[in-house]
């Protein structure tokens, strides 16, 4: 039980160091709220070196943070354009009906030529489960 308190105290006052790097008393003193380089560059990316006078460096954190941020949201848009496309190329090839289908059911479409072949394997595989009903079904032969 001591133990368990006192890596808790340990714990709050490792966090209370990176918050407030001037300790709290000096807090009281200053005008002007005293935030930790650390917290400042987790709520900016390059704030925190900026504040501590490494112009050149927080520059290139920023540019880097934000090229890797932009590559982040080009990606997902990327990604459902590409959803999309596979979706309606599906719909208009094989006669698929695009409404309430889960990832498992694209994987599956993908991977057999009808729903007849994919229903015959899965039966050979006793994996009952997996079967699909007539309503879902699919043709890329034509």
């Amino acid at each position: 039980m001591l133990r368990m308190v006192s890596k808790k105290i340990i714990i709050i006052s490792f966090f209370l160091h990176i918050v407030f790097p001037q300790g709290i008393n000096s807090i009281k003193d200053s005008k002007e709220p005293v935030l930790s380089p650390i917290i400042k560059s987790l709520l900016l990316p390059g704030w925190g070196e900026y504040a501590l006078g490494y112009n050149k460096r927080a520059k290139v954190m920023a540019l880097s943070e934000s090229f890797i941020f932009i590559s982040i949201l080009g990606s997902y848009s990327n990604a459902n354009r590409i959803e999309i496309n596979y979706k309606a190329y599906a719909a208009q090839h094989a006669g698929v009906n695009t409404i309430d289908k889960n990832r498992q059911y694209w994987v599956d479409i993908g991977n057999y030529l009808s729903i007849d072949q994919f229903n015959e394997e899965h039966l050979r595989w006793r994996d009952f489960n997996a079967i699909y009903d007539q309503n879902n079904s699919w043709n890329w032969s034509g």
